[in-house]
């Protein structure tokens, strides 16, 4: 968090976050091997991440380079020719439905983006009945939107 608020205080061209992983991933590779490198995030999906449990970034990190839209570059200490992953302010829509999954113990959220804006309504409906179920299977329920 201190390289974003003194990346940003000086309004740098770049804030480099270095790390021992290559990036975001599309999940934690101590929970699940064969998550891929995610090569640019929009603010917005960084900080969802991260919020989310993805342990590379702070929630907080995101902040200040949203303030001064200046791009964060995650890069691996230990492997600095991988290119890393680039959070900017936004990124061309991803062609798979599921772009990356974090987690944190006893805790689920889903988070359903309908393809469309107006079809909120029909979506809504369509998942009506899924956290009862949810919650009857695992006693455990939370929305955040």
């Amino acid at each position: 968090m201190t390289a974003s608020i003194v990346g940003a205080g000086i309004l740098a061209d770049e804030i480099q976050i270095w790390t021992d992983v290559d990036g975001m991933l599309t999940c934690d590779p101590r929970v699940f091997k064969g998550g891929y490198r995610l090569r640019s995030l929009s603010y917005q999906e960084a900080a969802a991440l991260a919020g989310s449990g993805a342990k590379v970034l702070h929630p907080d990190t995101v902040t200040p380079a949203v303030r001064q839209r200046i791009p964060l570059v995650i890069r691996n200490s230990r492997r600095p020719a991988v290119e890393g992953t680039r959070i900017i302010p936004s990124v061309p829509p991803s062609s798979n439905p599921v772009k990356a999954i974090a987690c944190k113990p006893d805790l689920t959220v889903l988070e359903i983006r309908p393809k469309e804006e107006r079809d909120l309504a029909g979506l809504a409906v369509a998942l009506g009945d899924i956290p009862a179920e949810f919650y009857a299977r695992t006693n455990k329920l939370s929305f955040w939107h």
